[in-house]
């Protein structure tokens, strides 16, 4: 579950339409540590990542929603076409829902 965590940030963050930049000075950190946590290079402390949801205006509960399809997407990925990839139909609709809330 973890490894995923800062693959999901970015991806959170890119849904929104924001900056590392902007998320980190929101968020009271460095555009290089949120960086970090993106890349997997570095775990956030709890407080750190509160701070970092709530500049992204994502709640726990959607955060670690969106995770799970990650990790289990990551796990077992189901192509929308026959091309090999990561992305599926379930994942598309459920973040696009996620970006509309």
């Amino acid at each position: 579950m973890w490894q995923n965590l800062g693959a999901t940030l970015a991806l959170v963050r890119a849904m929104r339409g924001q900056s590392q930049a902007a998320v980190a000075r929101t968020a009271g950190l460095t555009k290089s540590r949120l960086s970090k946590y993106e890349r997997g290079h570095e775990l956030p402390r709890l407080d750190s990542l509160e701070r970092v949801l709530n500049a992204l205006g994502v709640g726990y509960q959607q955060f670690f929603s969106t995770l799970s399809i990650v990790d289990r997407e990551k796990a077992n990925p189901t192509p929308i076409s026959d091309e090999p990839g990561p992305v599926t139909e379930e994942l598309v609709v459920r973040l696009l829902n996620l970006a509309q809330r």
